[in-house]
C-alpha cells in the first residue's frame, strides 16, 4: 500500500557520483510533477543507477536527471532531490519535480507495484511540500513543448491509477522508536554457515550501530570481538552524520525472496531517507 513514508535509498549509499547533487535550486512548492521512465533495458538496482548517472554526466548534463528513480521492484532511489532543477521535462524545469520509472514501458509492464511506489513518491513529495498538489500532472509525453513517447504506452495507462491510489491517501507509519540501551534485536537474518549444527545468524544492535554475527556467520569486513564477530558500517557519511541503524533483512532476487546472498542494513541519514547497505556473506 503507498505510504508518505517510504524507504528511500540515498546517494553516498547507491553510489553517486558526485555524493551531493551540483543541479541548481528551485522554488517549492512546485506547480507540476512529471512521470518519466528510463527507456533502458536491463539497469536495475544501484549499478543501474551508477550506470544512468554516467551516460547523463557523459551526455552533458550535470547529474542524472531527475527527482526521485523508481525501480520495478519497488525500490526508490534518491536522484537529484527536492527543489532541484530536474533537467528532465524541457521548459518546465523550474517549475517541477519529475519522477521516473526504471525501464521501457512501451513494452514492459506497468505492474501493481510500481503503481504503488510512484503514488508513494506523490505522498512523499507532498508530505515533504515539495509539490503544490498530491498528483502526477501528466505524462513526460503531454507537457507542453516536449516530443516524446515517455513514459510509455503501458505506464501512462496507469496514470489514473497512480493518482487514485494518492487520493486514497495511502498509510503514514509513525516515527521509528528510538531502540531499546538493552540492544535488543529486531531482524535476524539466517546464514549459509553456521557452527557446531546451529544456524548462523546476523542480528541489528541500534543502541550500538553495529550487527552481531552468531554462530559461526561471517560476512564482508567483520571484525572478531569477543565470541562473535561483529560488523560496523565503514562508510563516511553513516559515521559523520551519526546515522542510526533501524533494522537489517535478507537481501532478496528478482522474484522478491530472499536469495542468501547476504543481508542489507538500514541507517536513518537524517534527511528524510532511509540509507540501505548492501552486506555479502563471507
Amino acid at each position: 500500500m503507498p505510504t508518505a513514508n517510504p524507504p528511500i535509498v540515498a546517494r553516498q549509499a547507491w553510489g553517486a557520483n558526485p555524493a551531493n547533487t551540483p543541479a541548481q535550486v528551485i522554488s517549492t512548492p512546485t506547480p507540476e510533477l512529471w512521470l518519466h521512465h528510463t527507456g533502458s533495458s536491463g539497469l536495475h538496482g544501484a549499478a543501474g543507477m551508477r550506470s544512468l548517472q554516467a551516460n547523463a554526466r557523459s551526455g552533458g548534463y550535470v547529474d542524472l536527471e531527475y527527482t526521485v528513480v523508481v525501480d520495478t521492484d519497488g525500490t526508490i532511489y534518491m536522484s537529484r532531490g527536492v527543489g532541484r532543477d530536474t533537467a528532465a521535462t524541457g521548459g518546465r524545469n523550474s517549475i517541477s519535480h519529475a519522477i521516473c520509472v526504471m525501464g521501457n514501458f512501451e513494452n514492459d509492464p506497468a505492474t501493481d507495484r510500481i503503481v504503488d511506489t510512484v503514488a508513494s513518491c506523490v505522498l512523499w513529495l507532498s508530505a515533504q511540500r515539495a509539490i503544490q498538489s498530491a498528483q502526477i500532472t501528466g505524462p513526460h509525453r503531454d507537457a507542453p513543448g516536449n516530443s516524446t513517447a515517455c513514459c510509455g504506452r503501458n505506464l501512462i495507462a496507469r496514470i489514473g491509477d497512480i493518482n487514485r491510489a494518492v487520493a486514497g491517501g495511502g498509510v503514514t507509519p509513525p516515527a521509528p522508536t528510538p531502540p531499546a540501551t538493552s540492544g535488543a534485536p529486531l531482524t535476524t537474518v539466517a546464514s549459509p554457515k553456521g557452527s557446531q549444527g546451529r544456524v548462523g545468524t546476523a542480528r541489528p544492535v541500534p543502541a550500538f550501530g553495529t550487527v552481531v554475527l552468531d554462530n559461526g556467520a561471517r560476512c564482508a569486513g567483520d571484525v572478531a570481538s569477543g565470541n562473535a564477530r561483529v560488523w560496523v558500517n565503514p562508510d563516511k557519511t553513516v559515521q559523520q552524520v551519526g546515522a542510526a541503524l533501524l533494522d537489517i533483512a535478507p537481501t532478496v532476487g528478482g522474484d522478491g525472496q530472499p536469495d542468501g546472498r547476504g543481508f542489507v542494513a538500514l541507517y536513518d541519514l537524517k534527511n528524510g531517507t532511509v540509507g540501505t547497505y548492501v552486506v555479502p556473506w563471507a
